[in-house]
């Protein structure tokens, strides 16, 4: 199985994106989930998963920092979903343009949007990401509504690509070759439980 680490920055956060992974909840599944809280990423030994989902986690300091860049560096994928807790000062500094040499991200974060309901635009389906869903429009893609999303500046737009836009223009999942793996991008939440309905 591919093994994939689910870290929640808030209690359920990241439930969703366990579940999309092991949908029939298999004994063997070909992807096998582990969801663990924020406080367990320095604690964990990321040597033995291939992928790691970050889920609306706050802040990081350097040591969560180097964890990550040493997982990046091994080969490993990192896919990153924003959320309420998001600071995105401490994103940019520890894992964006501002950490130089040692960035992790594909872009860094901007203002949080949550004036009104937005959608996802996929243009051509062109990027393989989201791929798959071109021809099967009833699959939910075009009409999961988006309550909140952080607006980024991709920090090298010649390596860096997008995979899904908003409606409104920004980008939804911009990734990148970082190192000697992979980094994604999720501007938006993976759960209903990391959004600020305050705004709304």
């Amino acid at each position: 199985s591919i093994r994939a680490l689910c870290v929640s920055g808030r209690l359920g956060s990241s439930r969703y994106v366990a579940y999309a992974l092991n949908p029939s909840q298999s004994d063997q599944p070909r992807v096998e989930a582990s969801v663990v809280p924020e406080s367990a990423l320095v604690e964990r030994d990321l040597r033995k998963y291939d992928c790691l989902f970050l889920c609306n986690a706050g802040r990081f300091g350097q040591d969560e920092a180097g964890v990550l860049y040493d997982f990046l560096n091994s080969g490993g994928g990192l896919v990153v979903f924003l959320g309420d807790q998001v600071i995105p000062d401490s994103y940019n500094r520890e894992l964006g343009s501002q950490a130089g040499e040692r960035r992790l991200l594909p872009a860094d974060l901007g203002a949080a949007v949550a004036t009104s309901q937005y959608w996802f635009e996929p243009r051509e389906y062109e990027h393989g990401i989201i791929r798959p869903f071109k021809g099967n429009e009833q699959s939910g893609l075009l009409t999961t509504p988006i309550w909140k999303y952080y607006q980024t500046t991709q920090t090298d737009p010649e390596r860096s690509k997008i995979a899904l836009w908003f409606d409104k223009g920004d980008p939804a999942i911009i990734e990148e070759p970082i190192l000697r793996g992979r980094s994604i991008l999720v501007t938006t939440a993976a759960s209903t439980v990391s959004l600020d309905r305050g705004n709304d």
